[in-house]
């Protein structure tokens, strides 16, 4: 049994037969052709043209899809129709005498180098765009298709090298519901599309080919980030019986509708959503979340090769906004270091990014960014419902530092006579140790509070939460984070503050009920976990609260580790 670690795409649970397919097709040969030849050549690039609009205009008739997902495949519509690239390949056709499929090839090689040297994700997104409508083109042309006449059973997890924005439509025609991909990004195109279209998805899982032969029996936990190649019985028994869980949950969700989550003793928890992008509004509405408690705004950043303009920014927040109507919504300000937008602003580079001018610092360096920001969210807040949120606060002084430019924009829109939220509530995110140990202070100046565990373990422990080597070190469940979380829970409600955990904690079936047993009734969550968490909140009694209650202080490993796989299990089962 093997097991290989990657990032999630979309989450899910699969078992099925590997299938590996070829990532693209071999590079053509260059070919020169007769003068004879040429309106021959100029027929094939044609008829591939056609033949290519044809297939992706079938896609968006074939696809339920939102409006932003429908966007990303009729960008490539958009590409096969260009005119320029259509006159540039048949110049090359005509002058340079080149056959049909290397004319192609030229072409959108010099398109792809110039997109390479550029070296920002916006560009790095038109890449794989435009590599994704070459190889189509190409294929066409030739007749050779990776894809093309492969008998592909519905059980296939498909191994692949990287995914493209065309293989997940066809995937999502022939019926195939999981892939594996070594490279990739959870913002690229190919992941936005695997959740529109439900495809259970990982990516960067490293050596993917090496240790993954056709036809093995595997699993895909898209819950952890793991493929387990050739399982044991045990192994493959307890994933069975973890997949008729995952739809069970969903089969309940069902029959509870849209009523609000609610613990059997009657305490009402807001299950609200996290937002990485606004393409996922539409696959996050259907899941009837209590509003988004974490918009996460670094896309406006990392996916473009300019800054966003204050009126972008407002349109975007906005259309959220209205989107949810009279729910809540949180936006943290941008979460970034100078390391991320180097081909934005000239930044220094910090030799530990994840300790260095990061979340709110850098916005106090970048204040003009910041403050930027800041007024596009104040614009769009009479839309809506909505909170501002600053990361990376360590105590009262930042807090009274970032809330003064909040004030300084409101004085810069009242002169301009621009309407705004006044009250807007201004909270932080608890994710630095010395912001928990100083929650007590920070509450009777903020709005409300929301834990975001996944840094406060990183930061607690001192453990780099990307490192496989110290997986062992990254314990969530550690005694020192969970009495870190309740003095948190404790002096938000004793300030009378909201308080909500945004973390990966909050996704995880086995961590739901301790959260809910700490006090917590506010979790935000991924938004494809709803149904499962809601399940599970259904669950939590007023046992629970007690047993939790009974615990003073956590204060060893295997004290919780008692606790939540034995004590509470029956609560997540």
């Amino acid at each position: 049994m093997i097991s290989l670690k990657g990032l999630v795409a979309n989450p899910g649970l699969f078992i099925g037969k590997t299938k590996t397919i070829k990532e693209r097709l071999a590079e053509p040969q260059r070919k020169t052709i007769t003068p004879a030849e040429i309106d021959g050549e100029l027929s094939k690039f044609s008829s591939a043209q056609a033949q290519s609009l044809s297939e992706i205009e079938q896609s968006l008739e074939t696809h339920d899809l939102g409006d932003d997902d429908r966007s990303i495949i009729e960008m490539h519509l958009m590409i096969v129709n260009d005119p320029d690239i259509t006159a540039g390949i048949g110049q090359l056709i005509r002058d340079e005498r080149l056959s049909a499929e290397y004319a192609v090839h030229t072409f959108f090689q010099n398109i792809i180098m110039r997109f390479e040297r550029m070296e920002n994700d916006f560009y790095a997104q038109r890449l794989a765009d435009y590599k994704d409508v070459a190889q189509r083109l190409v294929s066409r042309i030739t007749g050779e298709d990776p894809w093309g006449g492969l008998n592909i059973s519905h059980d296939a997890i498909i191994i692949i090298p990287e995914m493209t924005p065309s293989h997940v439509t066809a995937l999502a025609r022939l019926g195939i519901k999981a892939y594996c991909s070594e490279k990739g990004s959870y913002n690229s195109h190919s992941s936005i599309l695997s959740r529109a279209l439900n495809l259970t998805a990982l990516f960067n899982v490293q050596e993917l080919s090496k240790y993954v032969p056709d036809g093995r029996t595997a699993i895909l936990d898209g819950i952890d980030g793991r493929l387990i190649i050739d399982p044991d019985d045990e192994t493959l028994q307890q994933y069975n019986q973890l997949i008729d869980k995952y739809q069970a949950d969903f089969t309940h969700l069902d029959k509870i509708g849209n009523t609000p989550a609610e613990t059997k003793n009657g305490i009402r928890i807001k299950l609200s959503a996290n937002l990485e992008l606004p393409q996922e509004l539409d696959i996050l509405l259907k899941n009837n979340p209590d509003g988004i408690g974490l918009f996460r705004s670094e896309f406006l950043y990392l996916s473009r090769n300019s800054l966003p303009t204050e009126k972008e920014q407002t349109e975007i927040y906005r259309k959220v906004l209205h989107a949810f109507a009279d729910q809540t919504v949180t936006i943290r300000t941008f979460d970034l270091g100078g390391d991320k937008l180097t081909h934005l602003i000239p930044s220094s580079t910090d030799e530990n990014p994840y300790l260095g001018c990061r979340g709110i610092r850098f916005s106090f360096e970048q204040v003009h960014l910041f403050k930027t920001q800041i007024r596009a969210i104040l614009r769009a807040s009479i839309s809506g419902n909505a909170r501002i949120m600053f990361p990376m606060v360590i105590d009262q002084h930042d807090f009274d530092r970032a809330r003064q430019i909040v004030r300084q924009c409101m004085d810069e829109l009242d002169r301009e006579g621009i309407p705004f939220d006044r009250s807007i509530p201004l909270g932080v995110m608890i994710e630095i140790p010395s912001a928990a140990l100083c929650a007590d202070h920070l509450a009777r100046h903020c709005d409300f509070f929301s834990i975001g565990t996944n840094d406060l373990v990183q930061y607690t422990l001192a453990v780099d939460r990307n490192n496989e080597k110290l997986d062992n070190y990254y314990v969530q469940h550690h005694p020192a984070v969970l009495n870190l979380i309740r003095m948190t829970v404790h002096s938000a409600r004793t300030a009378g503050i909201p308080v909500s955990i945004c973390g990966e904690m909050a996704s995880i079936s086995e961590y739901v009920p301790l959260l809910i047993g700490l006090g917590v009734t506010d979790l935000s969550v991924n938004p494809n976990r709803i149904p499962t968490i809601k399940s599970i909140i259904s669950k939590c009694d007023a046992k629970l609260m007690d047993t939790i209650a009974a615990i003073p202080r956590f204060e060893t490993v295997k004290q919780t580790e008692k606790l939540i796989y034995t004590t509470l299990k029956r609560y997540y089962e």
